[in-house]
């Protein structure tokens, strides 16, 4: 029978600022979570995977339209590689490269409008 480990929801909040999420839910398969924070619309607001207890891949963020709002790439809780955020209307806003927790180079790109 697996044992199932769950990071307590108060320190994921702390974590990345959401007083109030309307709904957090927790896929567990082994030491591996996925955390899914959801708008009042029921839409998905925010995906955090960890590992170990740790944020370990590319956490997303949303729109309430549904249009991914960032990417960041996390190992071990320290952001680590290749970010990117967008615009709303799901357009690339920046690409951010993180190294040992610093943001080091950013490049800003200009919103088409369609």
């Amino acid at each position: 029978m697996k044992s199932i480990r769950c990071i307590p929801i108060a320190i994921v909040l702390g974590l990345v600022g959401f007083a109030n999420p309307v709904k957090a839910v927790n896929k567990v398969q082994e030491d591996t979570v996925t955390k899914r924070f959801y708008y009042g619309s029921g839409r998905i607001k925010m995906i955090i995977p960890y590992k170990g207890g740790k944020i370990n891949g590319m956490e997303k963020e949303y729109y309430e339209n549904g249009e991914l709002k960032s990417e960041t790439p996390y190992e071990e809780n320290v952001k680590n590689g290749v970010g990117h955020e967008y615009y709303e209307n799901g357009e690339m806003k920046s690409e951010i490269i993180y190294m040992d927790g610093t943001m080091g180079e950013r490049t800003m790109f200009k919103q088409r409008y369609r």
